[in-house]
């Protein structure tokens, strides 16, 4: 097993998955942003999941089979491992690795500080505003003495209303 890791580290191929899943994770989290300003569909960011998932294989076989040399991409086969080579390409593809998951880093907590704050106050006034409105009551009764009844339950209907904080209650004399 640890012969299995070693040759996966010479030939680079963790590096390359690293980077393959870093710059992935930064093109999801760009399309997440700017997909909804464009309007795309909601299928377009998965469809780029599946794809950058199908890709991994590839990707990974392709760097177990060539590799990154200063006179270019070769394949493993015609390289003289006996040849100490200054490793110029081991180390930019160290570069690429940390500079893509800064990036991919960076976005995300772009996102999770500034987009929850522009949530917040999208959520703020998208909030409607609850009211009501009681209507008079009618005396229907034929004494005229039950006039004050009537309205006093009308008022003590508002009263109580009022006392709910995340309800408007609309004044007596605006319904009249």
């Amino acid at each position: 097993m640890a012969s299995i890791i070693a040759e996966l580290r010479r030939r680079n191929v963790l590096k390359v998955a690293v980077a393959y899943i870093a710059f992935g994770w930064l093109l999801l989290s760009i399309g997440d942003i700017f997909f909804p300003m464009l309007n795309a569909p909601d299928w377009v960011l998965k469809n780029l999941l599946l794809i950058l998932a199908a890709g991994l294989p590839f990707v990974v076989l392709f760097s177990w089979f060539f590799e990154l040399t200063p006179g270019g991409i070769r394949r493993q086969s015609e390289i003289d491992r006996d040849v100490v080579e200054t490793a110029p390409a081991g180390n930019a593809l160290n570069y690429i690795v940390i500079g893509t998951l800064a990036a991919a880093l960076s976005v995300s907590v772009y996102l999770n500080i500034v987009g929850k704050s522009s949530q917040t106050r999208d959520a703020g006034s998208q909030v409607v505003e609850q009211s009501i409105a009681v209507l008079p009551f009618s005396n229907r009764s034929t004494n005229p003495d039950n006039a004050i009844f009537v309205d006093g339950i009308h008022d003590d209907l508002l009263t109580n209303l009022a006392h709910i904080g995340a309800l408007k209650v609309i004044s007596r004399t605006s319904v009249m």
